[in-house]
């Protein structure tokens, strides 16, 4: 009969539930054992774009007209790659005359928190360096991008009076 208990305990014990098994399995000891298990994650890049406004050039005359908005960009990969795109063709920057339907191009400057700017070009990524912001949605940094949207009188000239508008697309994806 002794001899059956070790052996019933053992049974009983393979049909308990499963036990995760220890990187470093201790030893069998009747005051304490212990072991130990590796525990890794991966922190994924992330980005985030925030605090973007939308943009009125005001009446177009006679002289060139520009607009500019401050926004945040939280990447935690230290790098990121802004793409931006319009609503004409193939993603060209433009505005639409809402009645008579002209096309009014347009240009894009990316304005860096350094003061470096570099005009954008439709659908094409540029890669920057992050400007620093201590969290996601800006947190502790305020602004540390910028854009500038800039409207050729010239260009406006040859096109009927109307009210145009358009869409200013920003994709930032990790670097």
């Amino acid at each position: 009969m002794p001899l059956l208990r070790p052996v019933a305990l053992m049974l009983l014990l393979g049909t308990a539930a499963p036990v995760a098994m220890a990187a470093s399995d201790g030893s069998l000891s009747s005051s304490s054992s212990q072991g130990s298990a590796s525990i890794t994650a991966t922190i994924v890049p992330l980005v985030q774009i925030s605090g973007l406004d939308d943009l009125d050039l005001g009446e177009v005359g006679g002289t060139d007209v520009s607009a500019s908005d401050g926004l945040c960009i939280y990447s935690n990969a230290g790098r990121y790659r802004i793409t931006a795109s319009g609503n004409g063709g193939d993603g060209g920057f433009q505005l639409t005359g809402r009645d008579q339907g002209g096309a009014l191009p347009y240009q894009v400057t990316w304005q860096r928190r350094d003061g470096a700017a570099t005009a954008l070009q439709a659908g094409a990524a540029m890669t920057v360096q992050t400007g620093g912001v201590v969290g996601a949605d800006c947190a502790g940094g305020g602004a540390n991008a910028g854009i500038r949207v800039d409207l050729s009188a010239q260009a406006a000239a040859g096109l009927p009076a109307d009210s145009y508008a358009g869409v200013l697309n920003l994709v930032v994806a990790p670097d």
